[in-house]
């Protein structure tokens, strides 16, 4: 068991006596107060319902990760490249406190990218959800890209040089808004 910015990570290398240190754990509430997320590495993924039935007794959360390795494989795998020769990359999943996504080029983001998230690309920004991290499109100095989003909350957006923050009015989230710089 390791902390980590983004929640308890376990790491399975005997079950047994990982289950009974796991258990001892969660029954200190001192160890763990509040909600806790607990993840654990797909290589240990035959564990995953045992794992998930006892941490959820105690109230906290188990999600299945991918090590740093295999989100990149599966990151390459959802880049495309437009007709203009521009790649596209889209990340289907939302991204949580200390992920971090840069690309060069376009990042299409299918779900929320939390406080604490970020992104940066040399291109636009699509977010499907609402953004409430920090989100930088134009990396590279280019003030024509726009970030789209269903709820500009960010923390911070910067479009090529120029600098913004949230005005820190909570959106509907029923339309969708853009931000970009008019000639």
């Amino acid at each position: 068991i390791k902390g980590t910015a983004e929640g308890i990570v376990i790491d399975i290398s005997d079950i047994d006596s990982d289950i009974a240190e796991l258990k001892e754990k969660l029954e200190n509430k001192k160890f763990f107060s509040g909600s806790v997320d607990f993840l654990l590495k797909k290589k240990d993924k035959e564990h995953y319902s045992k794992l998930r039935e006892i941490i959820e007794q105690h109230g906290h959360i188990l999600y299945l990760v991918k090590s740093e390795e295999e989100m990149k494989e599966s990151m390459e795998e959802n880049i495309t490249t437009c007709e203009n020769g521009e790649q596209t990359i889209v990340v289907k999943k939302t991204m949580r406190s200390g992920q971090k996504v840069e690309f060069d080029g376009n990042i299409v983001v299918i779900g929320d990218v939390n406080s604490g998230a970020e992104i940066f690309a040399t291109g636009d920004v699509y977010i499907f959800g609402k953004a409430r991290g920090v989100v930088h499109a134009g990396t590279n100095g280019d003030n024509t890209r726009e970030i789209v989003s269903l709820g500009l909350e960010v923390t911070q957006m910067k479009i090529g040089s120029v600098f913004a923050t949230s005005d820190g009015l909570k959106k509907s989230g029923k339309t969708a808004e853009r931000a970009y710089i008019g000639a």
